[in-house]
């Protein structure tokens, strides 16, 4: 890449910081997209890192900023509607069995448990249904997932899909950020509240009881997407633009223009 290139990459970034970096307080929770990386910041210092596995580009992770407000250990899974309709649908049109081989049932919309045999399953028909995947070391949320509403139903979360982690490249969710070390972000939100520590946490765990822990002071969440990074040394590095996003801030900075995204 040539040293315009970069410099151009630079100034993308720059602008980006320059959307956020106000107001910022010192403690916080940060994921870089294009890094695949998250960040624990304390009095205004990292103090924990992990991996992560991002949106797929075409489940791309939106960019935004919320309030972590509570854990849930041993979560359940409830299925999002169009991955239900496109990837669970026509699996249980091939094999009747196969809500019950991934620890997963059929609910109508007033809870109650429906025999999968029982409906249609025919091209086109209705699906008023919901699917929920039961807690355990399947469950496609892992062990513990880190929750701070938004409009996009995005968070925080474990996964069984382990071999993930080792990719260079880590875009394969539909959106949501898996960790490749959760329990150790669980632990260091936790730290400090009445009665909890790593003991208690892998008792909980063990239980397989699905638990949700009220964080005592909430903390900030941004979701970010930077191509350009300085670390905790003061050095720089640069991502690749995996969602090419960095166009379109580039041109808007050449118009003098706010940009979109």
């Amino acid at each position: 890449m040539s040293v315009e290139r970069r410099l151009d990459q630079i100034r993308v970034n720059l602008e980006r910081g320059r959307w956020i970096l106000r107001d910022l307080g010192d403690d916080y929770v940060a994921v870089n997209i294009a890094g695949f990386w998250v960040y624990l910041v304390k009095n205004g210092r990292p103090v924990w890192t992990s991996r992560v596995v991002v949106g797929r580009t075409q489940h791309k992770s939106p960019v935004f900023r919320a309030d972590l407000l509570y854990l849930v250990f041993n979560p359940t899974w409830t299925v999002p509607g169009g991955i239900a309709r496109a990837e669970i649908l026509p699996a249980l049109r091939k094999d009747w069995d196969y809500l019950r081989a991934n620890h997963m049932t059929l609910l109508d919309r007033d809870g109650r448990e429906v025999d999968a045999s029982s409906i249609d399953l025919a091209p086109g028909a209705a699906f008023p249904y919901v699917v929920r995947q039961a807690p355990g070391p399947w469950n496609a949320l892992g062990r513990v997932k880190f929750m701070f509403p938004n409009p996009y139903s995005v968070y925080l979360h474990d996964t069984p899909s382990r071999d993930l982690f080792a990719r260079e490249v880590r875009t394969f969710s539909h959106g949501c950020i898996r960790v490749e070390d959760p329990l150790a972000l669980a632990e260091r939100l936790l730290a400090g509240q009445t009665g909890w520590d790593r003991a208690r946490i892998d008792a909980v765990l063990a239980r397989g009881e699905t638990m949700t822990v009220m964080l005592d002071d909430p903390l900030p969440v941004l979701i970010l997407y930077w191509t350009a990074w300085v670390n905790s040394q003061g050095e720089l590095r640069f991502y690749d633009d995996v969602y090419g996003r960095d166009a379109a801030v580039l041109d808007a900075l050449a118009e003098d223009l706010e940009p979109a995204i």
